[in-house]
This record gives structure tokens, sequence and C-alpha cells, in this order.
């Protein structure tokens, strides 16, 4: 746990005090008062006795109390003042400060360690690396052909980047080496290699996609010209979520493997509701899938683009929505406060 911030010590310190205030003064006034009538009990003889001298004592007690004679001196003790009107209402004013001071905010400040889970599926990926590497080096010579082949022509397809897949046959097909686009089909229907995806504006590396399985992560080859791994390989400082996992190891000359998975954040089911119900009616009909296919990340405020207020905040949860118009617009994406869940900013579409 994190300290406490300033102003909530501030507040706890003068909620005490100002309780114990209020309780020391609620119990003065009636221990004044039968401490008062028990010693006048106790002097009524004495009193009686010596009404007519009055030792040197007493009457310095008279002066400093300003007190004339015994009678005004009863009557003070039986009748003691209440505290002034504006120290309750000071007590009163302090109480309501404090609370609103320890509801108003958090303890501390959100953090991204409380809100990204470990990964559950370190295992699985170990174990398909070691399988991607042993499919690597039989396979390397053909996977070489290809990437060099995409890396001089990525021009030619007329769309940037290229992803190359059984669903994109058409892209495949733009392939004039007849050699090459066999090589191609060969490693996508045998299934190990599920798409192919060039660098974004002909970037210096060809990204090769094996099939993994379930979506949680993504694995596979990276071919450089270069021999190291460039920015737009590995992308911009900042770019990956708080919970996106990327690793990199380098394989042999010009091959890099890469994993690229995507943690669960702490409560994620409910970041989906809130911005499901924040779409409403008309935006969830063009929704592909349930609403818990959501995908959900923790990123940087300061990546928001359309913000609907100006509170600073460290991070944000991203979800996105796959949609009927997802080719041509990205995703539905809505960030919402970490800690009250609510939309504070729109993923700018496409």
């Amino acid at each position: 746990m994190s300290e406490l911030p300033f102003l909530t010590i501030l507040g706890i310190s003068v909620a005490i005090g100002s309780v114990l205030i209020f309780i020391l003064l609620r119990l003065l006034n009636p221990g004044v008062k039968a401490c008062g009538a028990a010693s006048v009990t106790r002097n009524m003889t004495r009193q009686k006795k010596a009404r007519t001298s009055k030792p040197p004592g007493m009457l310095a007690v008279q002066r400093v109390f300003g007190e004339s004679g015994n009678k005004t001196r009863i009557r003070n003790i039986l009748n003691p003042k209440k505290p002034a009107v504006w120290i309750t209402v000071a007590v009163v004013l302090a109480l309501i400060i404090t609370a609103v001071l320890l509801l108003a905010g958090p303890l501390r400040q959100p953090k991204v360690d409380d809100w990204v889970l470990p990964l559950s599926f370190e295992d699985q990926i170990e174990r398909q690396g070691r399988e991607n590497k042993a499919y690597l080096d039989a396979n390397q010579d053909k996977l070489e052909r290809i990437a060099r082949y995409l890396e001089d022509t990525t021009d030619k397809f007329g769309t940037r980047p290229v992803p190359l897949s059984l669903q994109s046959l058409d892209l495949v097909d733009k392939i004039n080496d007849t050699a090459i686009r066999q090589d191609l089909l060969d490693i996508l229907t045998e299934g190990t290699i599920k798409a192919v995806l060039t660098g974004l504006d002909g970037g210096p590396h060809i990204k090769f996609f094996l099939n993994t399985g379930p979506n949680e992560y993504e694995q596979g080859f990276f071919h450089t010209k270069a021999d190291s791994l460039d920015e737009a390989a590995v992308g911009k400082p900042g770019d990956p979520p708080y919970n996106q996992v990327r690793r990199y190891e380098k394989l042999t000359s010009h091959w890099y493997g890469f994993v690229q998975a995507l943690a669960d954040i702490r409560d994620a089911d409910l970041y989906r509701q809130a911005a499901w119900a924040h779409m409403g009616p008309d935006g969830q009909k063009i929704v592909i899938g349930a609403w818990r296919d959501a995908r959900v990340t923790l990123t940087d405020w300061e990546q928001v683009g359309s913000k609907l207020d100006n509170k600073n905040r460290p991070f944000v949860v991203l979800v996105q929505f796959r949609h009927i118009n997802e080719g041509m617009l990205g995703p539905i994406g809505l960030y919402l406060d970490a800690v009250t869940k609510k939309v504070v900013g729109i993923a700018l579409l496409a």
C-alpha cells in the first residue's frame, strides 16, 4: 500500500481532534455543575458561621473571578456558561469537511500493477516457442525466399501493410512469381503459419504469424533486412497498452522470434458492461459478437484523442468492440476511468 495523501492525513487528524474537543466540551458542563453543587453543600455551614469574616484568600479568588459575593459565586457555579455558539458551529463544520475529504477521492492514486493480472498461459507460450523454433529451423530456406520477395515488392499490392492469408487470396494472387506464390500457399495450407504481414508503409520487416490456437496472444517470427529490429517492427515507446506483453528474441541471422500477449485486468467484465451500457441500444445493434468479447486494455491518458473531461489520470481502461463497419472505421473504442468506470474519452475512428 502506498502512503496516504497529505489531505487525507490532515482530514483524519482534524476529525479526531474535533471529536475529542466536542466530547470534552459536552462532558465538562455536567461535571462542573456536579462539582459546584457538592462544594456548596459542604461549605454552607461554614459560611453561616463566618458571614462577616472573609479571609484574604477568598477575597483574592472573588477578585480574580469577578465575583462580588458568595451568592454570585454560587449562582455562577450552579449555572455554568455553555460554550459559545461559534465553537459548536466550528466543530460541526470541521466534521463535515473531513467527511467530504475522505469520501471525495481515493486513498491513493491507482497503479498499473494493481490492475494487470499475471499471464495465465505462460506455460503455453513457452511450449509454443520451442515448437516454433524447431519449425523455423526446418523451413528457414522457404520462409527466407518469401520474406525477401515481399520486402522488395510490397508496393505492388496496392495496400500497406499487406496481410496475406487464406482469407485474402486476392492479395496472394498478386504475387507474380509462381514459385514464391506456391511456397506461400504451402505454408498457409499446412496450418503452422496462419498469416504473413508486411511492414507498415513498406517497412523492412516481414512478420509471420503462427497459429497459436486461442487469440489470447500472438507468436511468430520477424525477418529483417538490417538484421536488427527497427522502430517499425517493435513500435514506438509507449505504443503498447500497459497490459500488453511484448517479447523479442534473436533466433538467427535476420530472424527474431516475438510474442505479443494481452494480460487480463482486474474486473475486466465490469468495464465491458459499463462501456456496453454507455453505447445504448443503437450502438449495441452494430456490434459483432457479445459484450464479453470486447478487448480490454490499459492505456496512457495522454494517448486519448477525444477526452470528455480535463481530469488528470495516470491511465485509463480502453474497451473495444468489433462492429459491422470495422473494416473501414476500426473498432469502437471507449475510454473508462479506472476507478469510477465512467466513460471519459472516445477513440477517434479511422
